[in-house]
């Protein structure tokens, strides 16, 4: 279980519901992590009442609360805003490009696999075996993201 949290990232985004962080995505390339909310956000989607998204540079400790206009901009999706916002935590944001990425649910203490947002292989035999789907990072945002 303490292998989970041993490597560290320099970014986080906490999705966290009555002030509380239920999960974490965590990595070291801004724009990657980001871009894996930015479909919700570019179909007027946020999340739901009571969730909130939070950016967090763990190199200076700082953060600030994902919004909308932080996904406004119709030819690149992200907007200046979240660009201004991201040097505001962390000048040193967009030197660091490792692909790899890590989300976990924080009650559980567990990883998720980031799977595609495409219906895989495994999916489609878990429906076809009536299988519980299993909860994947998509899954989890599909929960917490709804039409604004």
């Amino acid at each position: 279980m303490f292998g989970l949290f041993k490597k560290t990232y320099r970014f986080r985004i906490y999705f966290v519901k009555d002030n509380e962080s239920l999960y974490v995505l965590r990595g070291n390339s801004p724009i990657k992590m980001l871009g894996y909310l930015s479909g919700y956000y570019e179909e007027q989607q946020v999340p739901a009442a009571g969730w909130e998204c939070h950016f967090y540079s763990a190199a200076t400790k700082q953060f600030f609360t994902l919004d909308p206009e932080h996904f406004s901009n119709p030819e690149n999706i992200l907007s200046d805003r979240l660009f201004a916002s991201l040097t505001e935590i962390d000048s040193r944001w967009e030197f660091i490009r490792e692909p790899e990425l890590q989300f976990l649910d924080l009650k559980q203490k567990k990883e998720i696999e980031i799977d595609s947002p495409r219906i895989s292989d495994s999916l489609l035999n878990d429906i076809y075996n009536n299988k519980e789907r299993r909860n994947t990072f998509f899954s989890v945002m599909d929960s917490i993201f709804v039409k604004n």
